[in-house]
């Protein structure tokens, strides 16, 4: 990790900034792993001064951190906290930002815009010399989801960014991959080859990946209605989750060798041919939320079927459903096994959140003299075996990039082979009207 090292904010104001990045700053300031010389500068069309800007992260930090606030790891983000007023779009302010960084400062340019501001904002960086011209030592970029609106646009974004940052200083932010449990997936399989050798078509008859939410937009109805939930989770998220559980593993686990394994995967990755392959709902009332098209057909839940062409996984189905005002939240991945001998068959679930945790359904036999089986459970449970909360999936990513590790960022293959995989239902969701649901149901 560089000692002097900037944290560059475009869209220093928005929502993601105020309740995942600067609270995420805080505890990593907390646990003593920020940079000793560290700085973050807020760029945006918003007028504001330094006094401001320091003042609003600390309004965020204290609503939206976690646990008794320290003063001091609050002091250490806000007072080398500054702001840039100016319009993205214009070289000047770029400009300005350079005369304000030194030169041996490690830049990292975090984007956290929509997409469609993202081709400005890079080339501006690229013209006044601030990416590539400095090398990967120097300057890193982070693009958040979602990187782009389909696949032909997600390549052309890939074309504007590959243009001013080498791949090496590229980070691409799926915030599932810093998450502790979505992580023990992967150390699961890699650790426990008892597993792993039964993780094919030959033992496994299907695989279910939940990720429901009992709430709703939380106040992001402009975002949400051009995306809905396909483009908001499948895509991204929860096909990530599919590359985790199926993928074959590395010989050795490095960043690369597990980015090559995942974009391989996602490559074979294609929507199910069966009639029912595809179901869209729209929750009741969400015509009126704020910023969202009172004639609006967005779905604000898919339940979506994959197959997987590939020798190890070949006719497995994979279901995938995800929701917004359901009756509860969870985000859960099942591996259903063949049934043997006509039993019930086994089942291995993996919750993610919340409460993680991991349970294997089996069969056993029933006391007295019967040969009846009944299903028993073995489980473990993070909360009962580790006392220490988990560590935020922002903290972890901001660390790694810091670190210069790309082991928990998704590469340019893996954005373009999902985006391949869901462009067919999105195509097909254009033709559909959404079954309306009614809020706290379990689906339409």
């Amino acid at each position: 990790m560089a000692a002097d090292t900037a944290l560059i904010v475009f869209g220093a104001t928005g929502d993601l900034t105020q309740r995942k990045l600067y609270p995420s700053l805080y505890h990593l300031a907390k646990r003593g792993l920020l940079p000793k010389s560290f700085s973050l500068y807020g760029v945006s069309r918003k007028e504001l001064n330094d006094a401001d800007f320091r003042s609003n992260i600390e309004r965020d930090i204290r609503m939206f951190a976690h646990g008794e606030i320290d003063q001091a790891a609050v002091d250490m983000v806000t007072s080398h906290a500054h702001y840039l007023s100016a319009d993205l779009n214009h070289r000047e302010g770029y400009e300005r930002l350079n005369a304000r960084l030194k030169p041996s400062t490690l830049r990292l340019f975090y984007l956290a815009l929509p997409p469609r501001l993202f081709a400005p904002i890079v080339e501006n960086i690229k013209t006044c010399g601030l990416g590539k011209a400095l090398g990967a030592s120097k300057s890193r970029v982070i693009v958040e989801k979602p990187f782009g609106y389909d696949f032909a646009t997600a390549k052309k974004l890939e074309h504007i960014v590959s243009s001013a940052f080498d791949e090496k200083q590229i980070f691409r932010i799926d915030h599932y991959l810093g998450k502790e449990s979505v992580q023990n997936l992967l150390t699961f399989r890699a650790k426990n080859s008892v597993f792993e050798d039964s993780l094919n078509r030959n033992a496994v008859a299907s695989i279910h990946i939940d990720a429901l939410e009992s709430v709703g937009l939380e106040d992001r109805g402009a975002y949400y209605d051009g995306a809905g939930s396909i483009r908001d989770m499948v895509q991204n998220h929860l096909l990530q989750l599919v590359a985790f559980l199926t993928m074959d593993l590395p010989a050795k686990m490095t960043a690369e060798a597990e980015q090559s394994a995942r974009a391989k995967l996602l490559a074979t990755v294609r929507p199910h041919t069966s009639k029912g392959a595809i179901v869209l709902g729209q929750y009741a009332g969400y015509k009126s939320e704020p910023n969202v098209n009172p004639k609006s057909t967005t779905d604000t839940y898919s339940s979506l079927t994959f197959t997987i062409n590939n020798p190890r996984w070949r006719g497995v189905p994979v279901f995938i459903r995800t929701g917004k005002h359901l009756k509860e939240k969870l985000t859960n991945v099942t591996v259903l096994f063949k049934p043997v001998r006509g039993e019930a068959p086994n089942r291995l679930s993996f919750r993610l959140d919340p409460h993680p945790e991991i349970s294997l359904v089996l069969n056993v036999v029933q006391p007295g003299f019967t040969k009846k089986t009944d299903p028993a459970i073995m489980h473990y449970s993070r909360s009962t075996h580790y006392t220490e909360p988990p560590i935020g999936d922002y903290e972890r990513l901001l660390l790694a990039i810091m670190d210069g590790d790309h082991s928990l960022f998704v590469s340019a293959a893996e954005v373009l082979s999902s985006w391949k995989a869901v462009d067919p239902f999105l195509k097909k969701a254009k033709t559909m009207k959404p079954k309306v649901y009614s809020k706290g149901s379990l689906a339409p």
